[in-house]
């Protein structure tokens, strides 16, 4: 009776304080969205008290997070982590919210206003946090069980669809663009680079002003991590640790065993994401200085935008034709960085934690740990089919580029496999140095075939998945040659996952084709154009895989075409095999089995 006296005290002052933190995050954000409103009609007077609602609800949220550890000190209860955490936050706020309302102490306005917003946002995620727990403690109280009645995969699905739709909120606004971006616009665009698909209709891009870009810049970061997992790296962070409940859907989320590592590999995931994103950065911002094309006095912000563009896979970029701007389509040295960052983002965070820890042992910093001999399977197969198919599929793409009739602009042999090296490394990120719409039917549909195999599971990277294909090839060979299992790397693959194996890329082939006739019939004058049949092939299988390139008819999308892609890139950021078990669900081990029967099959 105590411990739940206890619990409805402090829900009587996290659920304030749960409002609170989201109303300053509104606050924030409709002044970010609205203040390059430059018409006197179109000011509101709520911006008016702009200051004095921020620092009343900064007072608030102070008084309520310090009534919460005076409370607990009171109850003789540990206070932990994430109340010191708060403590801080509030404090901050308040101290940049009262420097606003009445100037005590003199910080530049543009600083000011940007670290506080900046804490209001982290109040309001922090607010979302706690409405999270508090939600599932709740529900827990309530049905008993202390788990959510939806599967992992639907969680999933509707957590990717509401980021996206709080990005296409967000690039609505006047602050956001300098044309006002129409409401299916704002919605492909943010799901693109949630998604890291990079299919743009038009020149967006250029359109945006540095808060929509930097928008685009958190929906690709975010996107790349997925929400749930981004909101449980928070939750460590701050201190609230994961529920065995969290751990479980994690790792169902990323089709990861061992619940107890769940946490380690959240950490890891999003430490070696900024850790590659950073040096990636500084590569590129040691590539392009003096470089023509490139903006040197916001040479900083171009390399960390196309570092975490890239890396992420989402082929996003801040010049108006891609990387085949200028200077940039011709300069190596920073294709290079660009190829190592791409193919970085496509390797997959399980090789990484492995060789970290292998590396770790080798070291003797793991001394209770002993060195296995032998990679992993995953790991072992991953890499090599991530080095078949960027440079064998490179080398291909090279010598089509090279032979094959097209309109694509003469160039030497060395130029056209470098060229192909750098769209197959490249094949699910979308980075282009030149026109891909120029090139051969062939050197089309040898490519389409790259994007569609993809990149690694657990990666940033899309598609069917490099150990999927792998699996499925092998299957075939084992049932061609009448072996009895799939082998490699001397270990047995599990009947289970070749099945799954094959059920997706069977599933996979009939969605695209699918999409593909629903878009013909959707775009009639793109099908009927030249080669129309496979530009939209093309496209629908660069939006689902998550590519950025195209053959050029993005812009050309009708509003119902567009929402036909926007569905298609939703379908493969989640992946059609999860994408129907969040309605089906799990299916259940029957306890009966039918005596088994033949079918002629020739």
């Amino acid at each position: 009776m105590a411990e739940s006296s206890t619990k409805k005290r402090l829900a009587l002052l996290e659920l304030p304080e749960i409002i609170t933190g989201f109303l300053m995050a509104l606050v924030v954000f409709w002044e970010i969205g609205w203040h390059r409103v430059e018409s006197a009609s179109e000011q509101l007077l709520f911006l008016d008290s702009y200051r004095e609602i921020l620092f009343g609800l900064s007072v608030a949220y102070f008084v309520l997070v310090i009534s919460q550890g005076v409370l607990l000190k009171f109850l003789h209860k540990t206070v932990g982590r994430d109340f010191w955490v708060k403590a801080g936050l509030s404090l901050a706020t308040l101290f940049f919210s009262a420097n606003m309302y009445m100037p005590f102490v003199d910080v530049p306005y543009a600083a000011q206003r940007g670290v506080s917003n900046t804490l209001y946002f982290c109040a309001g995620w922090f607010s979302y946090l706690l409405a999270r727990r508090y939600y599932l403690d709740r529900a827990a109280g309530k049905f008993g069980k202390g788990r959510s009645a939806w599967p992992p995969a639907l969680l999933f699905l509707v957590s990717i669809i509401a980021l996206a739709l709080v990005g296409a909120l967000f690039l609505l606004t006047p602050g956001a663009s300098h044309v006002p971006l129409s409401l299916v616009d704002s919605i492909f665009v943010s799901t693109s680079a949630m998604s890291g698909t990079g299919l743009l209709p038009g020149s967006v891009m250029s359109n945006l002003t540095p808060m929509g870009k930097m928008v685009v810049l958190v929906l690709i970061q975010v996107g790349a991590f997925g929400v749930m997992t981004f909101t449980y790296f928070l939750s460590l962070i701050v201190g609230q640790g994961m529920s065995v409940r969290d751990r479980v859907t994690f790792s169902n989320i990323l089709d990861q065993q061992g619940v107890a590592k769940a946490a380690t590999l959240i950490k890891g995931m999003v430490i070696l994401t900024f850790v590659m994103e950073a040096l990636g950065a500084v590569g590129l911002w040691y590539a392009w200085r003096g470089l023509e094309g490139v903006p040197q006095d916001h040479l900083w912000w171009y390399a960390i935008f196309h570092s975490i563009s890239g890396f992420c896979n989402a082929g996003i970029s801040l010049f108006p034709d891609n990387m085949a701007q200028g200077c940039v389509a011709y300069d190596r040295f920073g294709q290079g960085i660009m190829i190592l960052i791409m193919f970085a983002g496509c390797f997959g965070f399980a090789v990484y934690i492995e060789f970290i820890k292998r590396m770790r042992i080798r070291l003797g910093l793991l001394k209770d740990q002993f060195l296995p001999p032998h990679w992993s399977t995953h790991t072992w197969l991953a890499v090599r089919m991530t080095l078949i198919v960027a440079l064998g599929g490179g080398l291909i793409l090279g010598l089509l580029g090279y032979f094959e009739p097209s309109q694509h602009a003469a160039q030497s042999l060395g130029s056209s496999i470098w060229e192909g090296v750098y769209n197959s490394v490249g094949r699910t990120a979308g980075f282009n140095i030149s026109n891909i719409g120029t090139y051969g039917v062939v050197y089309a549909l040898f490519l389409a075939f790259l994007v569609f195999i993809g990149g690694n599971p657990g990666s940033t990277a899309g598609g069917l998945f490099t150990t999927v294909f792998a699996t499925v090839c092998m299957e075939v060979k084992r049932v061609v040659c009448g072996q009895q299992d799939v082998e490699f790397h001397r270990r047995r693959i599990a009947r289970k996952t070749v099945e799954r194996a094959v059920a997706t890329m069977i599933l996979l082939i009939f969605w695209l084709c699918l999409m593909t006739m629903i878009l013909l019939l959707v775009e009639p004058k793109i099908a009927a154009s030249d080669q129309g049949v496979l530009k939209v092939f093309f496209e629908v299988v660069s939006a689902y895989v998550m590519s950025g390139f195209s053959l050029g008819i993005t812009a050309d999308l009708s509003t119902a075409g567009k929402y036909l892609i926007i569905l298609n890139m939703i379908v493969g950021r989640v992946g059609i095999f999860s994408f129907l078990l969040a309605f089906i669900g799990t299916p259940e081990t029957k306890l009966i089995r039918y005596p088994e029967t033949r079918l002629p099959l020739s």
